[in-house]
């Protein structure tokens, strides 16, 4: 091929140097300055000629050797512009991958195993993601929600016999009245969940997940662990008895409660929509039913037959034993109901009648796998516990040194 014409600005550059070269030689003092200037402008137009426009190398090169340097040319600013291209897609891949963790962060579930199914942002993908600092489904949560005297109170010491459970006792059923603070919300002009453009209501738009920790920090609250000196203490005495406990850093925490349904009008219908309450407040939770099918030994005990000014509310209104027996069965029946909603995912079946009978702590083995823990084992003779005034009446308890999480 012809060679290629040079540039108008290299041929001034090569005047420029022959001028610089005559001056050179006529002053021997000059020549040094004007060697370091020389210098100073040879940086310059390589600069210039080779870095920002590669395309005058080929003019370096012999005519022969011409078509294959424009080969070699072509495939370097080919690599060039290819490695251009892959770190602008990097960057606008990271760019994007981090907008989405920032925006969906309260989307994402990071115990799929406990709760593949949690709803971890309800607001229904039809608006724009929202970055929130909630992240709902973050921890994992378990409710024993039960009848009284069903054995609930044992139940809940045989889970905090497994490592990392923190399962705390009744508390009034007080997350009802978070609940009846959203729902006062709602209900009223303040219209938490959208945009209030209304002067005295204004606010922003709510995202309805929000809720949600504000609920579990408060359960974190009323089930603190335990103190320090107490720890201590408990890990030195789970040493000699080769029991790994992780009671600071729970893997699992919640609560147990019977009045969760009983002087709820929203709830008596439809026991589904109080199961749905908990669910909002706690989308990564599981729930155990705690029950006793033998009502007439039941309806017996202590607890319902206190007396009028120190019962339950619930309890003032039964007057005959026919009465309890019918609340009873009621009550049993909403259980079935709440727990066939909730499927054998995320719920799991007790009946104190089987559990305390001979063999029953197999119950309480078949509880601790569906939870997640492998190797836990009960002692039958934990089974003739649940009918004393505490539970460490029975002594120390063991269900193996290998008993642990599996997740």
């Amino acid at each position: 091929g012809s060679v290629v014409p040079a540039p108008h600005h290299l041929s001034l550059s090569a005047s420029i140097m022959r001028s610089l070269t005559t001056t050179i030689g006529r002053c021997a003092a000059a020549r040094r300055s004007l060697l370091i200037l020389l210098i100073f402008t040879a940086g310059i137009l390589f600069d210039a000629i080779f870095i920002q426009n590669p395309r005058a190398i080929l003019l370096l090169s012999s005519s022969g050797q011409q078509q294959g340097d424009v080969n070699n040319f072509n495939s370097f600013v080919a690599i060039k512009d290819t490695r251009d291209w892959q770190q602008q897609q990097q960057q606008q891949q990271d760019t994007t991958s981090n907008n989405n963790v920032r925006s969906n962060k309260n989307n994402v579930n990071p115990n799929l195993e406990w709760c593949p199914k949690a709803k971890c942002d309800d607001d229904g993908g039809t608006e724009e993601k929202e970055e929130s600092s909630c992240q709902p489904c973050r921890d994992k949560y378990l409710f024993v929600i039960a009848t009284g005297r069903s054995g609930s109170t044992t139940v809940m010491s045989m889970l905090n016999l497994l490592p990392g459970v923190r399962i705390s006792g009744e508390n009034a059923d007080v997350f009802h009245q978070y609940h009846s603070m959203i729902e006062t919300l709602r209900s009223s002009r303040y219209r938490p969940f959208q945009e209030n453009k209304v002067g005295p209501w204004w606010h922003h738009k709510i995202k309805a997940s929000s809720f949600a920790c504000p609920a579990q920090e408060f359960l974190r609250t009323i089930n603190p662990p335990p103190s320090v000196r107490k720890r201590k203490r408990k890990r030195n005495r789970n040493r000699k008895r080769k029991v790994r406990e992780d009671d600071e850093h729970a893997i699992i925490t919640g609560f147990k409660e019977i009045r969760w349904f009983r002087d709820h009008d929203e709830f008596k219908d439809d026991p589904t929509q109080m199961v749905d309450a908990y669910r909002r407040l706690f989308p990564c939770s599981r729930f155990v039913f705690s029950v006793r099918s033998d009502i007439e030994s039941q309806a017996k005990s202590a607890f319902w037959n206190e007396t009028k000014s120190t019962a339950d509310k619930e309890v003032q209104s039964l007057i005959t034993e026919a009465d309890t027996l019918a609340y009873l069965k009621d009550l049993n029946a909403v259980h079935v109901q709440a727990y066939e909603y909730l499927g054998k995912d995320q719920a799991f079946w007790l009946d104190l009648n089987e559990w305390s009978a001979p063999g029953g702590m197999k119950k309480f083995d078949e509880l601790a796998d569906w939870l997640g823990f492998s190797s836990c084992k009960y002692p039958d003779e934990v089974g003739n516990c649940w009918d004393r005034k505490s539970f460490t009446e029975c002594g120390e308890i063991s269900i193996g040194d290998q008993c642990a999480y599996r997740y």
